[in-house]
């Protein structure tokens, strides 16, 4: 896996978020992937608007691939400590992210309508989120299936057991690695090992063009067979 391919940019959870005390940072859980995976991610915090478009505009200056955002959210705003931060004005600070992807783990703030302007006004190569309000321990789970996913690919079980006998030091199943740089196809991995992330919205979006077609948005959940 290459090293520095994930950057993290969370609001300070530590600071009352609209004047509530009801926020828990997945960094815990992203410090265990780190272990697992044996890098250390590109980490950063916000307080303020000013912030989180400084910590945008740096991610578009780095390395990394992909930006996981953890906020709260609603449909087109983001919040910092004490204020929203529009959709408009976090578009603008991606604007020019040709190769980038983001991800929002925000409430909401994944909608269609919104990814559809990102993507058409960011060039960014996807931007992954959720479509409504999620809980904050099931919606953490499945972000770490795809961020997992996407650094490292996937152990798949092999469909039936191994033929003839199995010692004790082996398995009676054999594990298939698989890995993909098809951001729609890490999605539907997602959704086969944890579908409670298709009840809770998650969703994947690229921007679809060709020549002479007018651009349109793909999502996962659209495409996703079981």
């Amino acid at each position: 896996m290459e090293s520095g391919k994930l950057a993290v940019l969370e609001v300070n959870w530590e600071e009352q978020i609209l004047k509530k005390e009801l926020s828990r940072s997945v960094r815990p859980f992203l410090n265990g992937l780190e272990g697992e995976l044996g890098v250390d991610f590109l980490e950063g915090e916000f307080n303020t608007r000013d912030d989180l478009v400084m910590g945008l505009r740096e991610f578009k200056k780095s390395k990394a691939k992909l930006l996981y955002v953890g906020a709260h959210g609603v449909r087109k705003m983001l919040f910092d400590t004490s204020h929203g931060v529009n959709a408009a004005t976090i578009i603008g600070a991606c604007r020019n992210s040709k190769g980038k992807g983001y991800f929002f783990s925000a409430c909401d703030f994944g909608n269609r309508n919104t990814a559809r302007e990102f993507l058409s006004q960011t060039k960014a190569d996807f931007v992954v989120g959720y479509s409504g309000p999620v809980p904050w321990l099931e919606s953490s789970l499945v972000d770490l299936f795809f961020l997992s996913y996407f650094l490292q690919g996937r152990v798949k079980r092999r469909k039936g057991p191994k033929e003839g006998k199995v010692t004790l030091l082996e398995t009676r199943y054999d594990f298939l690695a698989q890995g993909s740089r098809d951001p729609i196809k890490l999605a539907h991995w997602v959704y086969e090992d944890v579908p409670l992330a298709l009840v809770l919205g998650f969703d994947v979006y690229i921007l679809e063009t060709g020549q002479g077609k007018k651009a349109k948005v793909v999502c996962a959940s659209d495409t996703w067979k079981q």
